[in-house]
């Protein structure tokens, strides 16, 4: 049963994500031609902001999910009904916070740009933002359980529907008015709707949500959740600073101009981790499930054949990037609007040092893995934010992608496999860095061949921009599926795609 479920969470999310980026792509363009870089660098600038001011959330929800794990295989309704009533009281306190402290930052935004841009109603524009954030905290809770229960593909349902919706309206609007304050109203009611729709399904899905409860939370379980939740604030910290920062590093040191430049690359590569991600988001509550009855032999396995599968997928995607990503950018957005190819490679190996960690992550949030590595985010994002600042004074805009590089290296690179290997799988960590460096030296030797066999073709036009790209993944495909098509792990995944054709349970990840 858990392999059809996440087998369905991972068809439903891949599709739903794939047409949002597409649909992203789209908005994106029509937004920088009909607002320009200046007003997509603020939105880069904005986004970030507000992901450093989500800090507030704590990681109490990936606690709480991870909380549910045990008393929805037991059905034990008084202990989710209790659950549900504590993440609905944070929830709401996170929403009126930052809405409280975003209006108090609206008056000082030139703290945060260089150079201010001579836009009219800037801070009514941030209010605006920071009203949508806000806003999407309220009601988003119960969605929260039905992806604990294994049924993430609802919510994704919902979730594209009207990211569909919005994203076309936002498009007309942009064509018809190129006003920036009916795209962000539209985008906050498209967010009310979204969180509304999916409590009524919940409701529906779990209707003892609506009955009245005196049940508590065990001991047990309130000590774990504080626990968990002190644990991944510092691993909020981290991965806020990591993710968020670069645009502010380079909005105040750089220019607003530069954010707008590197807003285009980001918006592909968060776009394509996120496509990605959804396969390992699918099977997470899966392994969660795992975790309660199965030996520690059991779950390496399994592991391995994921990391495999995360191997096969980011080192095609990075590949693909690196070859692909000025002549894209250049087509669909300008030659004035691109970057030089040494920040691309950094931006591109950023992109493969945090995909490669997608497993082990899968499995932290499975195992609520969150407190024995508490401490690493923080070094992570102190590492990360000064050798940005300090390198970009040597290497420009290079220094803060550079810096990033380094500070995963450092940490999350050698201490997350040593966690989940010690406390998951209670062995050592030999095997592991084994196959990374030789998954990773391969993933050299077929970038440089495809590379070469690429480009080959000049891109003159979206024709042959097309030629080229499907040169690429055929070529890095071919290469990285057929130099491991004889190990267990790549055996394992074809036989699982052969009982699904045939429409064969087969054995369960169990």
């Amino acid at each position: 049963m858990r392999t059809q479920k996440s087998i369905l969470n991972m068809i439903v999310g891949v599709i739903g994500q794939g047409l949002g980026i597409v649909l992203s792509f789209v908005i994106r363009v029509v937004f920088a031609r009909y607002l320009g870089a200046t007003y997509l660098g603020l939105n880069g600038l904005f986004t970030n902001i507000l992901s450093v001011m989500s800090l507030v959330e704590l990681g109490i929800g990936s606690a709480i999910i991870f909380s549910l794990y045990k008393p929805l295989a037991e059905e034990n309704h008084g202990q989710i009904v209790a659950l549900m009533k504590l993440y609905k009281k944070f929830y709401t306190f996170v929403g009126l916070f930052i809405f409280a402290v975003g209006l108090l930052m609206s008056p000082f935004l030139s703290v945060f740009i260089r150079d201010m841009p001579d836009i009219k109603h800037i801070n009514f524009i941030f209010i605006l933002y920071v009203a949508n954030a806000s806003l999407s905290y309220f009601n988003a809770y119960k969605q929260n359980l039905i992806i604990a229960d294994q049924k993430k593909y609802i919510t994704v349902v919902y979730h594209y529907a009207l990211y569909f919706v919005l994203g076309l309206a936002q498009t007309i609007v942009l064509y018809r008015t190129h006003n920036i304050y009916y795209y962000l109203i539209l985008q906050i009611i498209s967010t009310v709707l979204e969180n509304f729709l999916l409590t009524i399904k919940a409701n529906r899905l779990y209707p003892f949500l609506k009955q009245k409860s005196d049940d508590i939370l065990d001991e047990n379980t309130r000590k774990n959740i504080y626990k968990n939740t002190k644990a991944l604030f510092f691993h909020k910290i981290g991965g806020i600073v990591v993710t968020a920062t670069d645009n502010l590093v380079i909005s105040k040191f750089l220019s607003l101009m530069l954010v707008g430049c590197y807003a285009n690359y980001s918006l592909i590569t968060n776009s394509l981790k996120s496509l990605i991600n959804q396969m390992f988001v699918a099977v997470t509550s899966s392994v969660g499930n795992l975790n309660v009855d199965s030996t520690p032999e059991k779950k390496e396995e399994i592991f391995d054949v994921l990391f495999y599968f995360n191997y096969v997928i980011y080192g095609i995607s990075s590949i693909c990037l690196f070859v692909l990503f000025n002549d894209f950018i250049e087509i669909a957005f300008g030659k004035d609007l691109l970057l030089e190819i040494n920040v691309v490679f950094l931006i591109v190996l950023n992109f493969y040092l945090s995909g490669m960690r997608q497993t082990l992550l899968t499995f932290k949030d499975a195992m609520g893995m969150y407190w024995q590595d508490r401490y690493r985010p923080i070094f992570e994002a102190i590492i990360n934010l000064g050798s940005s600042i300090v390198l970009l004074k040597y290497f420009g805009i290079s220094g803060v992608f550079l810096g990033t590089a380094v500070s995963t290296i450092l940490t999350c690179f050698w201490l997350e496999p040593y966690i989940v290997y010690k406390y998951g799988f209670e062995k050592k960590v030999n095997n592991f860095f084994k196959k990374y460096f030789i998954y990773s030296a391969m993933e050299v030797l077929i970038g440089i061949v495809t590379f070469k066999c690429a480009t080959k073709i000049v891109v003159t036009g979206w024709w042959t921009m097309i030629l080229k790209a499907m040169i690429t993944l055929f070529v890095s495909a071919v290469l990285t599926i057929g130099i491991f098509s004889r190990s267990k792990e790549s055996k394992y995944l074809i036989q699982k795609a052969k009982e699904i054709v045939i429409g064969h349970d087969g054995k369960e990840l169990k």
